[in-house]
């Protein structure tokens, strides 16, 4: 089966210093080389003897050039590719030696970055990427071994409980993963399958669990990692390098100034909000994005903000006008803010929108209280 240069470089973590390593091995040859270069020789008194005692130890000294050649080339090669990162036999060859039946843990990241595109314009997602992987563990799993999918994206749950492998049905499973908007709960997974390591039904099984995640920011707590010594010393644990970070912009809160508001006699009503912003990836750069804030999927109201060279964060303050009749909302008027910039600058979607609320009254009543007045009726008493 021919191997492709992406199959490749995904055995190791810094896959160009792999290739320099590679390169690298025509230094000792082109000295080799340059060594062996045919010189013009000068006749003395003494050559016949030296020449007797050449041609005597010439298949020697050449099979010691060919052994030093090779020993400067390994040493380049290998010194190369320890920098360049192995990632070990890697995960398509998890399963290649067996020595038992085994059970298979797949935990697939489905938390809200997955739905992440990994090229502008590609509607190629981080998790399409994860599925891929997961099918091709999926072919080096025996017939006879168990295998349960998870999520690990909130609430936690498994896809697939421990069972023989179906694969038909498995790969069924995998294939419906869809991105979810909310947070990861891996320390949940982690733990409830340190419960069934326990399982006295899977007691001589050899059980092997492997993280299919991006590993965003956030994703693994003190409290996970700590669930991965546990999980070491009862199973193998295998993850997969660390996906590299891309350029986000999102919204990540909207606060109005005022929660509640009185019922406008006229039919106008005014809400200041702030809209807070971030953004990751690409900080270097200067950047521009569109706020909108929406009622009813109508845009009532629209703002740029400028991002500066390594600014992360900014808040946005915003003024919503509504002209028309706000009989439509008796109680409570919901406002919607949506984020849109350039696709460089924004491979993340699910993010760009946040709700917010305000009560609206007819009426309020207010109690004034004055301390003066209480403190001076205590003195008194």
């Amino acid at each position: 089966m021919l191997t492709t240069v992406a199959q490749t470089s995904s055995l190791f973590t810094a896959p160009l210093i792999a290739a320099a390593a590679v390169a690298a091995i025509a230094i000792p040859v082109i000295i080799h080389l340059l060594w062996r270069v045919r010189r013009q020789r000068q006749v003395w008194a003494a050559m016949r003897f030296l020449q007797v005692a050449i041609k005597k130890q010439k298949n020697k000294l050449r099979l010691e050039h060919l052994l030093l050649l090779l020993t400067r080339c390994l040493i380049l090669l290998l010194l190369g590719l320890g920098l360049a990162g192995p990632v070990g036999t890697g995960l398509s060859k998890l399963f290649g030696q067996r020595s038992g039946q085994r059970l298979v843990h797949l935990i697939l990241d489905d938390t809200l970055t997955s739905g992440a595109q990994l090229r502008v314009g590609a509607n190629h997602l981080r998790l399409d990427d994860l599925k891929k992987q997961a099918i091709a563990l999926l072919d080096q799993v025996g017939e006879k071994d168990h295998v349960s999918i998870w999520r690990s994206a909130q609430s936690a749950m498994p896809l697939l409980p421990p069972s023989q492998l179906n694969k038909p049905q498995a790969l069924q499973l995998i294939d419906s993963i869809k991105p979810r908007h909310t947070a990861s709960d891996m320390r949940t997974v982690l733990a409830t399958i340190q419960s069934q390591l326990d399982d006295a039904a899977y007691l001589g099984y050899e059980q092997t669990i492997v993280i299919l995640s991006d590993f965003s920011h956030g994703s693994l707590g003190k409290q996970t990692q700590q669930s991965f010594d546990r999980l070491a010393r009862d199973a193998t644990v295998c993850l997969i390098p660390p996906a590299p970070s891309i350029p986000n912009m999102q919204i990540t809160k909207v606060q109005p100034r005022r929660s509640q508001m009185l019922r406008p006699l006229d039919g106008a009503l005014a809400v200041m909000l702030d809209v807070t912003l971030a953004r990751q990836g690409k900080i270097d750069q200067a950047a521009t994005c569109r706020i909108g804030l929406y009622l009813d999927g109508k845009e009532v109201s629209t703002r740029e903000h400028q991002w500066a060279a390594g600014q992360s964060q900014a808040t946005v303050q915003m003024d919503l006008s509504w002209n028309d009749s706000v009989t439509a909302y008796p109680f409570i008027l919901p406002i919607e803010a949506r984020l849109a910039s350039e696709a460089q600058h924004n491979r993340l979607h699910a993010d760009d929108r946040q709700f917010t609320q305000v009560q609206i009254r007819e009426q309020l009543r207010i109690l004034l209280v004055d301390d003066a007045v209480s403190s001076s009726t205590d003195a008194k008493g």
